[in-house]
């Protein structure tokens, strides 16, 4: 369980919903605080520290001569405590970059508003209420954030708004404001938590705002961090950037005939967008990486099976492996060859790529020789099922599958002028995948 440090200068009931669902709630067994610090000797939350049985120590900044002593004093404390993440919770000074830097992406903290809209330097407490009142808002909520060198500044984590009534005054706002306030809190940690170790990607093509807006739906109640890969682009791919990376008929996509061909051009594009996945996962040595091209539609319950999968992963000792999530090939695991319990089957022949898929760090190092030494000799569907047909890297499916092409359900069109769904084509798409679905899942579970 991770070590959490709450710092704290009044009241402490976020703090308090975080100990509270340390014990009961959705931070039970993930969790559990150890240090309470408070730079106000009059703070109620260190009576509730003390009542719930957790170390807490006053940190007056009157008794020390510089800002740099007083939050050395306080990452010594935490130190001592063996913090693993520190809390912000109603904390009202500017931490100190000392404290930051000793840990990154580690520093978290809850803004009663909806960021980037009512934070900096000043917006705390009743004033941001009030400013939401005179702007005349029709919705506020909470924010929950990594901590960085500026005001509200850090990436956001979670953040869930609430309804502002036409008459509703600052005092109705924060009221309100406050209960999400102690719901998303524990939630963003658990996601904090949860996500250590794993990273995600959305091979996006820039400037597609609808594809964006649908990926952003997708992924926004997963408990992974996602990044948009956006370098890659068609007119990415100069000389240079094709030489380095591709090899046998890949390299023809700098001639005309490929080079005015959007299929083949977005292709390359595309494989080379996952190679820079594996790449920031190699670079950061991130053990696990999962890949969603941008039309993926995920399944309700994809949150719970991934980490499910995860800690299969573990149990099993799973090296050098990719892991199929999707089901747009309609083809699945046989009834017969199901083991209670089991969600990954071993599938070194043929794969449901490349829409959805759970890697490793050592897939994504020995994928990555592979090119660095011989090139990426096709389209990155047909590369990771060669590398696995050549037992250069362990292939899996996932049952049940939590993932569907979006262009192969008929939820989104195509790129590509000969599979594109559009009017009633999209419409009878999504009926015949539907009723094809739910045949072949018959006869596989008839198998």
């Amino acid at each position: 369980m991770k070590r959490i440090a709450i710092l704290v200068s009044g009241g402490g009931s976020n703090m308090q919903a975080i100990i509270d669902s340390c014990k009961n709630g959705i931070l039970k067994n993930l969790a559990r605080p150890v240090l309470v610090i408070s730079n106000n000797p009059n703070a109620f939350a260190l009576e509730r520290a003390k009542k719930a049985n957790i170390k807490s120590v006053c940190i007056d900044r009157k008794n020390y001569a510089d800002e740099f002593s007083f939050n050395g004093a306080i990452l010594k404390e935490l130190k001592a405590a063996q913090a693993d993440i520190v809390c912000l919770a109603g904390y009202m000074r500017m931490l100190g970059k000392e404290i930051i830097d000793a840990y990154p992406r580690r520093v978290l903290n809850i803004h009663p508003a909806l960021l980037p809209k009512f934070g900096g330097k000043g917006m705390f407490g009743r004033r941001v209420h009030e400013a939401v009142a005179a702007a005349k808002e029709k919705t506020s909520g909470a924010t929950v954030h990594f901590v960085d060198e500026l005001y509200d500044n850090g990436q956001i984590i979670l953040k869930r708004e609430i309804p502002i009534l036409e008459n509703d005054l600052p005092a109705d706002i924060a009221a309100k404001v406050l209960k999400v306030e102690h719901q998303i809190y524990s939630q963003a940690l658990a996601k904090v938590i949860k996500s250590e170790n794993v990273k995600g990607y959305i091979i996006h093509v820039k400037g597609d705002d609808v594809r964006e807006k649908h990926i952003r739906e997708q992924i926004k109640n997963i408990d992974v961090f996602f990044e948009f890969i956006l370098d890659g682009q068609p007119e990415d791919l100069t000389k240079e950037v094709v030489e380095k990376t591709f090899s046998g008929g890949m390299k023809n996509i700098l001639d005309d005939g490929w080079k005015n061909d959007y299929f083949n051009l977005g292709s390359a594009s595309c494989t080379y967008k996952h190679l820079l996945a594996y790449r920031d996962v190699v670079k950061n040595n991130t053990v696990y990486g999962i890949v969603f091209e941008n039309d993926i539609v995920l399944e309700k319950n994809f949150n719970e099976i991934i980490f499910k999968a995860l800690d299969e992963i573990k149990a099993r000792g799973l090296k050098n492996f990719v892991i199929s999530l999707e089901d747009s090939m309609l083809r699945y695991v046989a009834r017969s060859k199901r083991i209670k319990g089991r969600l990954i089957y071993a599938n070194p022949d043929m794969t449901r790529f490349a829409g959805a898929y759970l890697f490793d760090l050592e897939y994504a190092k020995n994928m990555l020789n592979y090119v660095d030494e011989k090139g990426c000799n096709d389209v990155i569907d047909w590369f990771i099922n060669n590398r696995g047909r050549e037992r250069i890297i362990d292939i899996y499916w996932l049952h049940p599958t939590i993932a569907t092409g979006g262009t192969s359900c008929g939820k989104l069109s195509s790129y590509f002028e000969c599979r594109r769904n559009v009017g009633y084509k999209k419409f009878f798409r999504r009926i015949s995948f539907a009723v094809q679905r739910a045949y072949k899942k018959l006869l596989w579970n008839m198998r």
